[in-house]
């Protein structure tokens, strides 16, 4: 019984460990944005599926580096695509750093 309660406390702190490291790549990815992509993180970026910049942002700081990648994690542009821009501009200010740490190896 007692390695029940163990189990579902290392779960538990697997889980913190898990958001506290989400936090942390979402806060560096808030630095590495220009001002203008910063405002509003709470407003809809994707009127068409409800998602949020903030959600795309986390989709993408938790490893969604393509356009197709951040569609399929958070649904955004699956309507008409009128927020693809903005999608892309994300994903090139948020990976631009990874891309250039690619070319030099």
């Amino acid at each position: 019984m007692k390695s029940k309660d163990t189990n579902i406390e290392a779960t538990s702190n697997n889980t913190d460990d898990q958001t506290g490291s989400a936090d942390n790549a979402y806060q560096i990815g808030l630095d590495k944005l220009p001002d203008n992509l910063k405002q509003d993180l709470d407003n809809y970026l994707c009127l068409c599926n409800g998602v949020t910049r903030s959600e795309v942002i986390h989709a993408i700081c938790e490893g969604a580096d393509t356009f197709i990648k951040v569609r399929a994690k958070t649904y955004a542009s699956a309507g008409n695509a009128c927020c693809r821009e903005e999608i892309e501009e994300l994903l090139e200010c948020l990976t631009a750093e990874e891309e250039e740490s690619t070319k030099d190896s």
